[in-house]
């Protein structure tokens, strides 16, 4: 008898996208034991519309209190084995919990595993008609430690599925994080131990029409050095992780925060993240972007 399943998705004025999503767990070739929606105080006819054309979903309210707080709430109810997450505005490939359940079954040494994931504009997946994703007959694993996941800690939330007894022990998602409350549970998680990556694009995720300065403005990179510190403060590491691993990975937070402000026009503040990438940890990238915004901060207006 194959682990059990539950299937969580927080969802908040999702009318427009959850059926893409509950379309696509029902769509799985191994189908869960049950399916658990959160709703966080949505506004808009969500929750009539699940009701109406997925009655077997199982509908929890709640007043708004944010994604980590409806996750929380719909793992305590849920009585599967394995937890898998899901937003509303994405979607699974159809072998996707059959592939990560069969790797549960032949690894009891892994506590959660994510997958690759294929990212989708609104456009582009109106083009893609979900039947025609191909078929998926083998997968690798790749096994990761805790230092690999701390350099990368990016799980996409859709495509972790983890032993329910393995998140109760971490106790959740931390509800006083804003953002970056995910980075949190990973390396919480991967301290543990037993991560893998199941190395094949199951999870699809498709991006909401947003400008790319809109999400800089609510960018989760000073979040997540605030989580990276917080974490480091309360374990133990070798002198390795302190002079290495530690500054190279801050090293690349703060070039990717820099390479990003230069994207959407903002010299002078890409030009300080820059400045504190090379204080972290000097790279040939990093100084080159640094150039690149400091001859944008000297060049005469217009």
């Amino acid at each position: 008898m194959s682990l059990t399943v539950s299937v969580i998705i927080p969802a908040y004025n999702s009318a427009c996208t959850i059926e893409r999503a509950l379309q696509s767990v029902i769509g799985q070739t191994l189908q869960p034991q049950e399916i658990i929606l959160i709703d966080d105080g949505s506004k808009d006819n969500t929750v009539a519309l699940v009701r109406t054309q997925f009655p077997s979903v199982i509908i929890l309210q709640q007043a708004n209190a944010g994604a980590s707080a409806a996750r929380n709430r719909g793992v305590a109810h849920a009585s599967g084995e394995l937890i898998a997450f899901l937003d509303s505005d994405d979607a699974w490939h159809p072998q996707k919990l059959q592939m990560q359940v069969d790797v549960f079954e032949r690894s009891p040494q892994l506590n959660f595993l994510s997958t690759q994931c294929e990212y989708f504009t609104e456009q582009k997946w109106l083009s893609v008609q979900p039947l025609e994703l191909a078929v998926i007959e083998r997968v690798d694993i790749k096994e990761l430690d805790f230092y690999q996941v701390f350099a990368h800690p990016f799980l996409a939330t859709p495509s972790v599925m983890m032993r329910k007894v393995f998140f109760d022990a971490l106790a959740g998602f931390d509800q006083t994080l804003e953002t970056a409350e995910d980075v949190d549970l990973w390396l919480r998680a991967a301290y543990q131990g037993g991560y893998a990556l199941v190395a094949a694009p199951l999870t699809l995720v498709i991006a909401q029409e947003e400008s790319l300065s809109t999400r800089t403005l609510h960018s989760p990179y000073g979040q997540h050095l605030v989580v990276l510190e917080r974490f480091c403060r309360s374990k133990q590491f070798s002198w390795k992780f302190w002079c290495w691993i530690l500054p190279k990975t801050k090293s690349e937070i703060y070039c990717k925060w820099g390479s990003t402000l230069l994207v959407i026009h903002r010299p002078l503040e890409a030009w300080y993240k820059l400045t504190r990438s090379l204080l972290c940890m000097p790279t040939a990238r990093g100084f080159f972007l640094w150039l690149k915004a400091l001859a944008r901060v000297l060049a005469p207006k217009a």
